[in-house]
């Protein structure tokens, strides 16, 4: 039997992050949750760092009580949750993402692995890539650098895990970013979404945190075809929910043989 295409509503949440105030962030991460399950969304992405802040210095004990918060919103509004975060493990802080089921139990945790510059003095790389399958769909996720690996970060090898999920059966990634504003980024940053996502034939969505100004890594979901299916504007809170239908790979690698070709 032929496989058919398969449609999920994936909810963007383009959040503002405070380094000092844990228990607003945790409230706009579950509004943003409740938004998202009002939409009927299968699942919610939020930014890097978006529940503690980008640092080592948040509260722990507050942190785990408003994860278990989150964990509550999730299940209440049916989907599952990428939620971006840090952590305190063994005396380490790592950068990550929880994914959180829609029972709100936790399916697994995502370490940034491809840690940037300004990451290194406080934060530990992780170590697994994993492939999770739920509601059908083989996803993994990604934290910030780990998807574009900009040479600038101070990165000496690209591990192009994209690729490597792509190769473990996965055909989303879900991507939490914190990248600022700095405009010089914004050409590396998107042409690595788009070049990632063709090379695994990935469709690739990434959430970034709000910003002074524009942000400079576009909040949206890049298609296996290098072309944005939805894009959110780069300034202020955003909340967006797109389908995102998801085609047997035989299709996308026929599509490639008789519409594209590199010379």
């Amino acid at each position: 039997m032929a496989k058919r295409s398969r449609t999920y509503r994936v909810a963007l949440a383009q959040l503002p992050v405070s380094d000092t105030d844990l228990r607003a962030n945790a409230r706009q991460i579950i509004g943003a949750v409740e938004w998202a399950g009002r939409q009927d969304s299968d699942f919610v992405v939020t930014p890097e760092s978006g529940l503690t802040g980008h640092h080592d210095r948040f509260d722990k004990a507050l942190r785990d009580e408003m994860v278990d918060e989150i964990r509550s919103a999730v299940r209440q509004a049916g989907l599952i949750g990428i939620i971006g975060t840090c952590d305190k493990r063994r005396g380490r802080y790592y950068i990550e993402q929880v994914i959180i089921g829609r029972n709100g139990a936790v399916l697994g945790r995502h370490s940034k692995i491809a840690l940037a510059s300004v990451d290194r003095s406080w934060a530990t790389p992780g170590r697994s890539l994993n492939v999770y399958t739920k509601r059908g769909l083989k996803f993994g996720c990604l934290v910030c650098n780990d998807l574009w690996v900009v040479p600038l970060s101070g990165a000496e090898n690209d591990p192009r895990l994209t690729l490597k999920l792509a190769r473990r059966g996965a055909r989303v990634v879900f991507c939490s970013s914190y990248s600022g504003s700095d405009q010089r980024f914004r050409p590396m940053h998107e042409s690595n979404v788009m070049l990632r996502a063709m090379e695994g034939r990935l469709f690739i969505v990434t959430v970034n945190a709000t910003a002074p100004g524009a942000v400079n890594a576009a909040t949206g979901i890049m298609g296996p075809d290098g072309k944005w299916i939805i894009q959110c504007p780069r300034r202020g809170k955003q909340l967006a929910v797109a389908n995102l239908t998801i085609p047997p790979l035989s299709e996308l690698r026929a599509a490639e043989e008789s519409d594209f070709i590199y010379a």
